[in-house]
């Protein structure tokens, strides 16, 4: 259960009618919420939702390295199109299935890079990436970077954000890239429709699937002003759904609900 991040609030004083403390469990979406549920047999009726949310100040931050600092230091073209991924760097966050689509979206768009940004500390897994790559022939084209203390200036430099997991319990950096205005491809799987609306802030692919990965992304890649469209409603998501003030205020009611 620890991949659901799920939390248990009691306190001594919120007594049950015979006694017992009364737990109340905060999910971070819907679909933890029903996992609890059945797999923790909790009362859907003490399950509360509160959804992750994310650091206004940092993505709303100035400064840091432009797009164009970023590829002189990756030595990268200056028309390079970059998809970024962002996630430590294991089987369940889906980058196998980014590195597979690769070679499809380099045949047409032939200056693609694909940048993965987190934690390479699997190194078998790593070195199995690498791997794949070199029989793919997409090894110039595909840049693990280890973790990164500016995560905010990549979101702002690439041109699409894919997210391939094969399940999460909500994907903050999905919602992080949201809010910086990323164009987003992400997995159908688990609570990640809860972020992304298919074809309204977001595009949403089957997970594990190569083919249909590489497919979104073409189309996109050939349709700036599409991308533009899905770049300015996924901000407007985030902002709306994911603000710390308000999950704060919920969490909040809920500490206060339990002390009584």
């Amino acid at each position: 259960m620890s991949r659901l991040s799920t939390e248990v609030a009691t306190t001594p004083g919120a007594a049950s009618a015979r006694g017992r403390p009364r737990p109340k469990l905060i999910a971070v979406s819907d679909y933890v919420r029903q996992s609890a549920a059945r797999d923790l047999h909790f009362s859907r009726d003490s399950i509360e939702l509160v959804y992750n949310p994310f650091d206004v100040e940092l993505i709303e931050s100035q400064g840091g390295k432009s797009r164009a600092e970023l590829l002189r230091e990756w030595n990268l073209p200056s028309d390079s199109l970059i998809l970024l991924n962002v996630a430590r760097v294991s089987p369940q966050k889906g980058l196998l299935y980014a590195l597979r689509a690769l070679p499809e979206i380099v045949r047409e768009h032939a200056n693609v890079h694909l940048i993965s940004v987190g934690s390479t500390s699997d190194s078998r897994w790593t070195a199995q990436l690498e791997s794949e790559a070199e029989k793919l022939g997409v090894a110039d084209r595909f840049h693990m970077l280890g973790a990164q203390p500016n995560v905010v200036d990549f979101l702002r430099a690439c041109d699409i954000f894919v997210f391939p997991s094969l399940y999460e319990g909500l994907g903050i950096a999905l919602i992080e890239a949201m809010a910086a205005g990323c164009v987003c491809v992400a997995s159908n799987t688990g609570p990640i429709p809860e972020v992304v609306q298919h074809g309204k802030d977001g595009i949403l692919i089957p997970p594990g699937q190569p083919g249909d990965l590489a497919r979104a992304i073409n189309e996109l890649l050939s349709d700036p002003t599409r991308r533009a469209e899905l770049s300015a409603a996924a901000k407007q998501t985030a902002f709306r759904k994911f603000q710390p003030a308000a999950s704060a205020e919920r969490l909040m009611c809920i500490y206060e609900s339990v002390l009584n």
